[in-house]
């Protein structure tokens, strides 16, 4: 909506399609200059959401921003249609598969922006090169959501440095803690205790819209929180070398090119 409100020509893509629809429709009825499009896809379906990227390819041109917004966070270890676990085949390979087929338009666009929104939790997560998709541990869908937005700020890095010499901006932020639905269903204790400090989609969208819409962005390969560059790592634990990014870059594309059978 602070897109369409500014004059953005703003693409939903989203998996539901009668909460898609009621969102299209709520912005169909807003005053504004922008204009929405519909888009019903489940970034978790490696190859429905290739087919969808393919297509949007051939029909644009340029994309001045990406927001790499859905997530998931489960209490019970699911696996998406191709039998990867879900948490990791959303908040990780849809946005790797995402930004990296979109890279062309990015790069004809004269000031794009990536955005990943990306999560607190991550503080606590160190990266199990081991056993990314949970098939050794016992599962905690907390944990496993924690360590998958500490990826997505591994790629958020690994992108900046890949395309410095570019004018793609690649940045990440934390929402603050918002009462998504994702909080409701996966952390009812936590969201009982902190009910009167969790934001609604406004404030938790304000980090999103700046990063989209600031002038004049320099910051690239960054965490922000509230309009601030906040920390990557806050525990020896969790820090890695440029080598360790790299390699976690890999493994990710790795197991994405698994899933659609070739290279995006």
């Amino acid at each position: 909506e602070a897109l369409l409100k500014r004059g953005a020509r703003v693409h939903l893509v989203c998996r539901d399609p009668e909460r898609g629809h009621r969102a299209f429709k709520d912005m169909l009825s807003m005053e504004s200059p922008g204009q929405p499009e519909l888009h019903i896809v489940d970034v978790s379906d490696a190859e429905a959401l290739m087919q969808f990227l393919q297509v949007f390819q051939a029909e644009h041109g340029e994309l001045d921003i990406l927001v790499n917004n859905a997530g998931v966070l489960l209490d019970k270890r699911t696996e998406s249609k191709d039998g990867l676990e879900m948490t990791f085949a959303v908040n990780v390979r849809a946005p790797f598969l995402i930004t990296e087929a979109l890279f062309p338009l990015l790069n004809r666009a004269a000031d794009a922006r990536v955005i990943t929104v990306s999560s607190g939790g991550m503080y606590l997560a160190p990266i199990q090169f081991s056993d990314l998709l949970w098939e050794s541990r016992s599962f905690d869908g907390v944990m496993a959501y924690a360590e998958t937005k500490r990826g997505e700020n591994l790629l958020t890095q690994k992108w900046a440095r890949k395309w410095k010499n570019t004018s793609i901006k690649v940045n990440s932020m934390h929402p603050g803690w918002a009462d998504t639905k994702s909080v409701q269903d996966s952390l009812p204790l936590f969201r009982t205790l902190t009910a009167p400090f969790l934001r609604n989609a406004e404030q938790g969208a304000d980090t999103i819209v700046y990063l989209a819409c600031k002038p004049e962005l320099t910051e690239t390969g960054k965490f922000f929180c509230d309009r601030e560059v906040r920390p990557i790592d806050r525990m020896k634990k969790t820090r890695l070398t440029d080598e360790q990014i790299d390699q976690y870059y890999e493994i990710v594309r790795e197991i994405s090119f698994d899933a659609i059978g070739k290279p995006v």
